[in-house]
């Protein structure tokens, strides 16, 4: 065996060892993203807070960043909503908001992060270590061997199937 081929094998384990407990919070991370327009796992959460005076149904829905703002009446200083009342005159709102424990919203932000972010950094590192271990699984194995082949095989449909995941 060729001293590339050794050194691969041996980063390739450790770095492997190492983005295991990566790949579980951020596998629950994107198995939530797939339920964010649904309400599972929240829980109903009453805030009241201090808002700009004078808004309209629209700046007020575009304030809280609530997915279905739907105005129910208003008067000259009362607006009334699906989840709650804004008072025109002083500006407080209060109102029911949908939304995970804090230790989900954490796992959750990691999918979010922006290049604003702290966090950033450990996003790129993470991404990169998963690139390197698709890449250096060819290592794994002699290029001459059955499961070399088949391993490439193998690898080309997973890009077809991103391909078509992609196109459809």
């Amino acid at each position: 065996m060729s001293s590339l081929n050794k050194q691969m094998r041996t980063w390739h384990r450790y770095i492997g060892f190492f983005v295991v407990g990566l790949t579980v919070v951020y596998s629950i991370s994107g198995v939530l993203l797939i339920f964010r327009d649904t309400d599972f796992l929240m829980s109903e959460t009453h805030v009241q807070e201090k808002l700009a005076p004078n808004m309209s149904a629209i700046e007020l829905g575009m304030t809280l960043h609530t997915r279905t703002f739907k105005v129910l009446n208003e008067t000259d200083k009362v607006l009334r909503f699906d989840k709650g009342t804004y008072n025109k005159v002083t500006g407080e709102a209060s109102y029911l908001r949908m939304d995970w424990p804090a230790w989900l919203r954490a796992i959750h932000g990691l999918h979010r992060v922006s290049s604003q972010d702290s966090r950033i950094w450990f996003a790129i590192l993470y991404g990169v270590s998963l690139l390197f271990l698709a890449v250096s699984s060819f290592w794994m194995y002699s290029p001459r061997v059955k499961h070399f082949k088949r391993g490439v095989y193998i690898s080309i449909a997973g890009g077809v199937a991103a391909l078509l995941l992609i196109i459809i």
